[in-house]
């Protein structure tokens, strides 16, 4: 899925940003994230990929019935630990 973070990210690697920073218009933008780990965006703002973590959703939620009120925060949802040390 993708998910981005940004460089307000509580866990933003930002010594690999000033390097990714340094490759622009020097390097190609796959370069840049094999070596880096971010890519910038159309808007010209910078990202890095967090794992989807995809395995760890808990999709009962989406099953026909449930009421069980514990699923409106995302974390009783979808374990990434990643994701919400990005952004608590």
């Amino acid at each position: 899925m993708y998910q981005m973070a940004g460089v307000r990210a509580e866990n933003a690697p930002l010594e690999s940003l000033k390097r990714a920073k340094t490759m622009d218009g020097n390097s190609t933008p796959d370069e840049i994230y094999k070596e880096t780990g971010w890519v910038k965006g159309r808007d010209g703002k910078w990202r890095f990929e967090i794992p989807d973590n995809l395995d760890k959703v808990d999709w009962s939620i989406f099953e026909k019935g449930n009421t069980d009120v514990n699923y409106r925060r995302l974390k009783n949802l979808y374990d990434n630990p990643r994701l919400y040390e990005a952004y608590p």
